[in-house]
């Protein structure tokens, strides 16, 4: 049994024995895991247009470049920004 089929199996099993609970639980992992890697992507986006992203405590983005900063709030604005500004990059 390879590795995932083994983590469905386990998944499976604690849905069943906590009513349905551990299937929320994993997908708010699922989409942690999701919305952390579109950060990353559009980190090295922002990299590669010459800027710096920083995520903000209170929610939302810092987009840096040449001394200026923009507080942006969600990554689709970000990644409109960077279009705007010359990063045609993915």
């Amino acid at each position: 049994m390879s590795s995932p089929a083994k983590n469905e199996g386990l998944t499976v099993a604690a849905v069943q024995a906590f009513g349905g609970q551990a299937t929320e639980n994993t997908q708010e992992f699922a989409s942690t895991d999701a919305l952390e890697e579109a950060t990353a992507r559009m980190k090295a986006r922002a990299a590669q247009c010459g800027c710096s992203l920083h995520e903000m405590a209170g929610g939302g983005f810092l987009l840096c470049r040449w001394g200026h900063c923009k507080e942006v709030p969600c990554l689709r604005a970000v990644g409109a920004l960077l279009r705007r500004i010359g990063g045609q990059h993915g």
